[in-house]
């Protein structure tokens, strides 16, 4: 999660775009649909270029969708695919 927290704050968008997309793909197939929907929702903003949208489109992936538990795995699933 920290390559994803670095990408908003440096508003890199193409990181954004590409991480947001691999974690869609990773929490769908953990069968986490709201927090894929949040993933996805950042991928989208990564691709648009809506930079006001960023903090809370991330706060939603960290906060509002995903239990404490969950990021720890995210960033183990973040590591493994390289990102």
């Amino acid at each position: 999660m920290k390559s994803l927290q670095d990408a908003v704050s440096k508003e890199q968008m193409k990181t954004l775009e590409t991480t947001g997309h691999t974690l869609k793909g990773m929490l769908a197939s953990m069968s986490a649909t709201r927090a894929a929907l949040a993933a996805s929702r950042l991928q989208e903003i990564g691709r648009g270029g809506k930079h006001s949208q960023l903090k809370e489109a991330l706060a939603a992936l960290e906060f509002g969708n995903c239990g404490p538990d969950t990021i720890p795995e995210l960033d183990a699933c973040l590591v493994d695919a390289g990102l």
